[in-house]
């Protein structure tokens, strides 16, 4: 079992962060702080920016927004060249296709101080990506896509709701909250995977209050979409009452890859993997679904 830190205001788990970075973010810190290790809690709904085993800075003490919890349009992707996420939507329009490509178009330059400029301590490169493609794709569905003007219940079923279906409803809560509502259930029940909970964290995603349950737990809600994460769920799968439509997607399963893995980096390396690839899917929610042949 993975050793996870957790934040001690919330209980969410936390993302350790080198000590430089709270220092220079920070507009005070504690007494004695450099000799601590350090986390950052990346639960959106909680006051703290950082903690360590005794000691809390709160977002209020912070010298900048926090993108993983503020998602204004105003707010730094990259920390150390001051674009933001509607900088980057604004140069995607214009045709940048990578970090280059908005370096030019916003005519900021990266500086490479990652490590005391970007709230994680590491490197901004995977977000901003991130924020590129999710930017390219929504331009892209504002200009294509018609509108669906309706929360659409989606539940997302596997074989035991601990891992692959737990970090999809994670998924549609963080990215697609504005038009899913997102459940989750299994045929049976095998509790919460702890390496999902800690995969999702590192992505900024908090699920660590979910909890596995049964699919007869949510039989009085009318879904509008079952997804089936698993192929085993998709072969088991009940037939719901009502206009339910079915989609079925098939992720690999994390615990049986590591199963034989030789380390536990090597182990939580398929969780990441798989935790992408569930993002990748969510992020098309909910035109994919209407792409049925």
């Amino acid at each position: 079992m993975a050793n996870i830190e957790l934040c001690h205001e919330c209980g969410t788990v936390v993302y350790p962060v080198p000590w430089k970075t709270v220092k220079n973010l920070a507009k005070l810190v504690p007494t004695a702080a450099e000799n601590k290790k350090w986390y950052a809690c990346l639960n959106k709904n909680c006051s703290v920016a950082y903690c360590s085993s005794d000691a809390a800075i709160s977002i209020n003490d912070l010298q900048v927004p926090l993108w993983y919890k503020d998602s204004g349009k105003d707010v730094p992707i990259c920390y150390c060249s001051k674009i933001t996420r509607d900088e980057i939507k604004k140069a995607v329009a214009k045709g940048a296709f990578t970090i280059k490509d908005v370096q030019e178009i916003t005519g900021k330059n990266i500086t490479g101080k990652c490590l005391t400029e970007n709230p994680l301590g590491k490197c901004c490169k995977n977000v901003f990506m991130r924020t590129i493609k999710e930017a390219q794709e929504s331009i892209k569905l504002e200009k294509k896509e018609p509108k669906i003007n309706k929360k659409l219940k989606i539940l997302f079923l596997c074989t035991g709701n601990s891992c692959r279906s737990q970090m999809a409803e994670g998924w549609a809560k963080y990215l697609k909250s504005d038009c899913v509502e997102p459940y989750s259930a299994g045929v049976e029940v095998h509790g919460l995977n702890q390496y999902a909970v800690k995969v999702m964290a590192e992505a900024g995603v908090d699920i660590s209050k979910h909890k596995s349950k049964h699919l007869n737990e949510l039989k009085d809600i009318q879904f509008d979409w079952v997804i089936t994460v698993c192929d085993s769920a998709n072969e088991s799968c009940p037939v719901f009452p009502g206009d339910v439509k079915r989609f079925h997607v098939s992720f690999d399963d994390p615990p049986k890859l590591a199963k034989n893995a030789k380390s536990e980096e090597e182990a939580i390396s398929y969780y990441r993997r798989v935790r992408d690839e569930i993002r990748a899917f969510i992020e098309k929610l909910p035109q994919n679904l209407y792409a049925i042949k």
